[in-house]
């Protein structure tokens, strides 16, 4: 695939939800009201520390031009966790892979594995997230089977987020929403 096709434009939207951000995969302490509430650093919502899980994806990624959309299902299976000092640990091996059907009748796959490291801080709703070590985290990108891209989490991730109760979470990037429960 050629720099600037359709695809590649979908690429650079999806390749948001590597974090999650994030793609982010935060994490809750727990539910139980006897447990403490770790002391968290200024800028990041208390409600994101922990560990989660995610249980998948909805939403529709659009190209860059507007003329390619995808509604997108599946993603289930991340792991993150994210620490009081705002450290963030993304795992996505063993998770499954997003898939959505494209308006131009091909069928898509969106495959992330591995993991990374970042910092994650809040303001309101939005969460950014500084990846400070991509490790081996990869998202592979194929339409009708055939692999169009692959790449590398993007160096800085920011989402929109609701967080309630350290129960759910759901962090929206780019349209693409993927929800969390604690782990």
């Amino acid at each position: 695939m050629t720099p600037g096709s359709r695809v590649s434009s979908v690429l650079r939207f999806r390749r948001l939800l590597v974090v999650p951000v994030a793609a982010v995969a935060l994490a809750a302490c727990g539910s139980s009201s006897d447990k403490p509430t770790p002391t968290v650093i200024a800028g990041l919502d208390p409600c994101l520390v922990g560990s989660w899980k995610s249980v998948g994806v909805s939403g529709t990624v659009t190209s860059a031009d507007g003329s390619l959309h995808i509604p997108l299902s599946g993603g289930a299976g991340r792991h993150a966790v994210i620490r009081p000092d705002g450290g963030v640990t993304l795992v996505y091996d063993g998770s499954d892979p997003e898939k959505g059907i494209g308006s131009d009748g091909a069928t898509y796959t969106i495959d992330n594995a591995g993991q990374f490291a970042g910092k994650l801080r809040t303001s309101g709703n939005q969460a950014t997230l500084d990846v400070t070590d991509s490790g081996n985290a990869t998202q592979t990108i194929s339409k009708n089977g055939t692999a169009l891209q692959k790449s590398a989490p993007q160096p800085e991730q920011v989402s929109t987020y609701t967080c309630k109760s350290r129960s759910t979470l759901a962090v929206t990037t780019f349209g693409i929403t993927v929800k969390w429960v604690p782990a």
